[in-house]
């Protein structure tokens, strides 16, 4: 395995929808690319280690903007895509959901 921490790459990132049973959740996934753009681009070739990320619950703290947490997963970029650039697969699932219960959301991870 190549290790980009002393000299990191460019990174990708892709929207997905991951389905679960009847219905679905989104997810963010962060990865090492070649490509000056981030949307959509090539992987670049190789194996890397997957990092799981489960963003924290706010709703006890109402003065944070925006109100809506459906899209919470998306907005930890300025911290994951160092862990792509790195040589890290990252992926951030929708946790809004299932923050409440501790077996959930263990479960939405190992999706």
């Amino acid at each position: 395995m190549v290790s980009f921490y002393y000299s990191p790459v460019m990174y990708g990132l892709n929207d997905v929808t991951v389905p679960d049973g009847g219905s679905s959740f989104g997810a963010r996934i962060y990865y090492p690319s070649e490509e000056v753009e981030v949307r959509d681009v090539p992987i670049l070739g190789g194996r890397y280690p997957l990092v799981a990320f489960a963003h924290g619950d706010r709703r006890a703290e109402r003065s944070l903007c925006p109100a809506d947490r459906t899209e919470d997963y998306k907005r930890w970029g300025s911290v994951l895509h160092l862990l792509a650039r790195c040589g890290f697969v990252v992926i951030s699932p929708a946790m809004d959901d299932v923050l409440s219960d501790s077996e959930a959301a263990a479960i939405r991870l190992e999706k």
